[in-house]
């Protein structure tokens, strides 16, 4: 596209000049405009903007050097290069001219070659200036766009510095700096703060079920939720993993701190969803006060991760205060994992047996493996302690193998004695959750010599709930190879029909909280009655824990319930007593064995 030419306005009152001027500048391809007078000039300039004005000094009314004063102290026109015409060639006249804002001089009378020359370089000229000006803005544009760039950097980086990437809450370095101010404030005005420590129970089983990308999907969930029991001036931070920190402003903090913990606990408990899974989870938090507690940043955390610990050992699900009493608490649980981690090489660990009978006959069918632990200086640790803490260290993978080893070893010397009998073995969500699980069981029974069917492997019913793809194809291979797979504890969990069908399932082990109460509870008969009706309509075996008493087995046999487990008929033994028991004579009743 063609340029358009450029425009140049003439500025004089003799109109011979005006001519000569008009025709030489078009004809060397310029446009002009014309004015006669100032006025007039000064309009011309500021309606259509030439590119170059030709002016002259002498004219009635508003001189040259006026006019030009006037058009640079426009707004609009004082852009516009001047160049003077005149005869007069004083210095003090060419110096007024320049003062006045003019770019050049042309001295009359006109010499055409010396006007073309002098209007071409200064055309050119303030082509150049409008070139570099634009330059310098976009020079500008550019700096002012790379400090904004600059600025917005260094505002991600001071905020991921202070902030968790995944949930966009405090981190723990901008939580402890919150929390020291409202220890300063509160000891200013001699008030109480409080300093919560929440950890999500069994998290680790999400992960390894269904992979880091929904973990962190139900870690965002679960922070609006917590975020939603907070007032605007307390502070919550994701501490790491899936731990989590309040600090509660001042008031009455007891009171309020147990409030909102209870709300957190009640959030937690609503399922979550995720990926088209169905997620049930629960935390445990512990609570400490200042100065009750500590009056530092360091020592309030200390005590309410303290007493978030033992929250959990009182079942999970629920919160605590500390107290002084928890610090042996918790030195005593760090202990026992110290210790669990060479249990196994210093031969600390033992499995007993725990008969499994047929109601009607009094026949050991099998028995139920469990793992026990003797420490030379503590005596027998319950399994109620050291297993959650093999648990959450990640020792039951490697404690869950050498179980199913031993297990399956002592089952196939029943076998070689004539007792064809089943031994079922406890598998965690962690064992389940690794992908060498099938393959590792399949080699225990492989080198034991242990037949399949021989095999029952116990899973939570809570994993009913969150089934994968993984889980149901190892579940399937277990029972390709003949392995049953019984669901513990059920009746206690979120169990679905549809997950039952779903999993390759042979059979219900009624929980012992219902069992205990058989007989004691109508809504607790109730319950064992359907669990055992809803056994038989799938077709699936059920079998009775923790049975203490006649009339709870007489309660289970008249339901149709054929097999009961528990202290009524023995306490888990060692091998040599199982295998006396399972020596002597059938008889319905009481096996009088106790370890």
């Amino acid at each position: 596209m063609p340029h358009a030419p450029a425009v140049i306005l003439i500025i004089d009152d003799i109109p011979a000049n005006l001519g000569v001027m008009v025709d030489v500048l078009e004809t060397e391809g310029y446009r002009s405009l014309v004015a006669r007078n100032g006025a007039e000039g000064f309009r011309c300039a500021e309606s259509e903007q030439p590119d170059l004005i030709l002016l002259d000094v002498m004219m009635p009314g508003e001189n040259g050097f006026s006019l030009c004063r006037r058009l640079k102290a426009s707004v609009t026109t004082r852009h516009i290069p001047v160049i003077f015409m005149t005869s007069l060639d004083d210095l003090q006249d060419k110096l007024q001219g320049f003062d006045a804002g003019g770019v050049d001089y042309i001295a009359k009378p006109l010499q055409i070659a010396e006007v073309v020359t002098r209007v071409r370089t200064h055309l050119e000229l303030s082509a150049l200036r409008r070139q570099l000006a634009a330059q310098n803005r976009e020079l500008l544009l550019a700096r002012d766009e790379l400090e904004e760039r600059v600025r917005l950097r260094t505002a991600a980086l001071k905020h991921l510095a202070h902030h968790d990437p995944l949930t966009g809450l405090a981190n723990r370095t901008l939580f402890q700096q919150r929390l020291g101010h409202l220890i300063a404030h509160a000891r200013r005005r001699k008030e109480a703060i409080a300093t919560m420590f929440l950890d999500l129970d069994q998290f680790n089983q999400i992960n390894d079920s269904f992979g880091h990308a929904v973990g962190d999907m139900v870690l965002r969930e679960i922070s609006k939720r917590l975020s939603r029991c907070l007032r605007e001036e307390d502070a919550l931070a994701r501490w790491g993993g899936d731990e989590f920190v309040v600090a509660l402003a001042t008031g009455d903090v007891e009171q309020q701190s147990r409030q909102i913990a209870e709300s957190m606990l009640q959030e937690l408990s609503e399922p979550v969803f995720a990926e088209k899974h169905e997620l049930h989870l629960s935390g445990s938090i512990g609570i400490s006060l200042y100065p009750r507690d500590g009056e530092d940043v360091q020592t309030l955390l200390r005590a309410a991760d303290t007493a978030m610990y033992h929250a959990k050992e009182k079942g999970r699900g629920t919160l605590e205060f500390f107290t002084p009493a928890l610090t042996a608490n918790v030195q005593h649980r760090t202990n026992l994992a110290a210790l669990l981690h060479g249990a196994q090489a210093r031969k600390e660990l033992y499995l007993q047996y725990q008969p499994q009978v047929e109601i009607d006959t009094g026949r050991i069918l099998g028995a139920e493996a469990l793992m026990r632990w003797q420490r030379p200086e503590l005596g027998a640790i319950s399994p109620t302690e050291f297993i959650p803490i093999a648990e959450d260290t990640g020792l039951i993978q490697q404690l869950g193998e050498w179980a199913l080893r031993q297990a399956c070893a002592e089952a196939k010397r029943w076998h070689d004695a004539g007792h064809p009998l089943t031994v079922a073995v406890n598998l965690s969500v962690r064992q389940l959750a690794d992908p060498r699980l099938g393959a590792k069981v399949a080699r225990v029974l492989r080198e034991t010599g242990l037949p399949g069917r021989a095999l029952e492997l116990e899973i939570t019913e809570n994993l009913l709930m969150q089934p994968t793809d993984e889980i149901l194809e190892v579940l399937q291979g277990f029972k390709d190879l003949g392995i049953g797979l019984t669901v513990d504890d059920f009746g206690i969990g979120y169990s679905s029909l549809s997950y039952l069908q779903r999993f390759p399932i042979q059979s219900l082990k009624i929980d012992r909280t219902f069992v205990k109460r058989i007989g004691l509870a109508q809504q607790d008969d109730a319950i064992v009655s359907a669990i055992i009706a809803l056994a038989q309509s799938l077709q699936l075996g059920v079998l009775a824990e923790g049975v203490e008493t006649a009339a709870q087995v007489e309660f289970l046999r008249t339901r149709g319930c054929r097999l009961a487990q528990g202290y009524f008929y023995s306490w888990p033994v060692g091998p040599e007593q199982f295998l006396e028991l399972v020596s002597a004579p059938a008889r319905p009743g009481k096996l009088a064995t106790r370890a």
